[in-house]
């Protein structure tokens, strides 16, 4: 999800809840209250909301927007009590003159803004998340399949894991067609390098866990990890998995590669029928409800992957050199 986006919600809720605090302790001051004594009690205010945009956003730009948001209304709250203006104004302007009206008005103001921003913040989040449902639906439909029946392909503990195969691969050419048709609409562009091109072959999980020549399903994937001795880590190394998941389930796996004190952790993993893509881990069409997971086996193939009578074996590691960047 873009942080832009959240920055842009947390300083419209956050300049509502000021002008809320600031209309309402005006309106229940006493009327003969002094201009300095409103004064403090506002710049207060607005320092605390202010302090709370930064808790809650940790940017300063949030807090910038709210600060010159909250600035412009109350300096239009003040010029609506000027003598001069009420004079020639309208009978609108009449009422805003009166302390009641004024203060009144935008306390109203200040709970639509804040209730606006969090109905236009939940809007735009299912927006982004039904974008990125589309983005997986098309990456993830399949080429015709089958199920492959010249190898038991199993975990550790001996369970059965439905590998398929694919019978009649897409052309390249199709397939990066379909590729940046995506990737145009997609906010991740610019973040993303490609390391191989589009295939048939193999889904994100087959990629991993079958060294790129096979589909598995994504319900397969935590029988995988409880099995293969896979646990949640926090302090994510070179080789670890990083698993995603959408409402719940898991929609995509890729391979820890780089990490760098102070800089994203930088993972790789095939994006459904699309390419093999090194990005940071936060930065993908599978968004960033991510865990990661290491294992103390000797990598992550399953067993039988590499079985005697397979005629093509699974691939090491696919080759460290970045190249054919994607850009804007």
């Amino acid at each position: 999800m873009s942080s832009d986006l959240f920055i842009q919600f947390v300083a419209l809720f956050f300049t509502g809840i000021g002008l809320l605090l600031v209309g309402g302790v005006n309106l229940l001051l006493p009327r003969r209250t002094a201009g300095w004594a409103r004064g403090l009690a506002t710049v207060l205010i607005v320092g605390l909301v202010l302090a709370g945009a930064w808790a809650c956003g940790g940017d300063l730009r949030a807090v910038g927007r709210a600060a010159g948001a909250l600035a412009l209304a109350l300096g239009a709250c003040l010029l609506a009590g000027s003598e001069r203006l009420t004079a020639a104004g309208t009978t609108v302007l009449a009422v805003l003159r009166r302390p009641a009206g004024r203060w009144g008005l935008l306390a109203l103001a200040g709970v639509a803004l804040a209730m606006g921003s969090a109905a236009s913040y939940e809007a735009q989040v299912e927006a982004t998340l039904d974008g990125q449902m589309l983005e997986l639906e098309a990456l993830s439909v399949p080429p015709p399949t089958a199920t492959l029946e010249r190898a038991r392909v199993v975990t550790d503990r001996g369970t059965a894991v439905e590998i398929r195969e694919a019978t009649a691969p897409r052309s390249e050419g199709d397939l990066r067609v379909l590729e940046e048709r995506l990737l145009q609409t997609s906010s991740t562009r610019a973040n993303v390098f490609r390391r191989q091109p589009a295939d048939d072959r193999c889904n994100c999980h087959g990629w991993v866990f079958t060294g790129g020549r096979f589909w598995i399903g994504g319900v397969n994937i935590d029988l995988i990890l409880g099995e293969n001795g896979y646990q949640p880590v926090s302090d994510p190394r070179s080789g670890d998995l990083a698993v995603y998941r959408m409402n719940g389930s898991v929609s995509h796996t890729a391979v820890v590669r780089y990490v760098t004190d102070g800089m994203p952790v930088l993972v790789e993993g095939k994006w459904g029928c699309s390419g093999v893509f090194l990005h940071p881990v936060d930065k993908s069409i599978y968004g960033s409800d991510f865990t990661y997971y290491r294992s103390p086996r000797p990598g992550h193939l399953l067993a039988g992957i590499n079985s005697p009578d397979d005629p093509n074996p699974a691939p090491t590691a696919p080759d460290d050199n970045p190249a054919d960047a994607i850009t804007e």
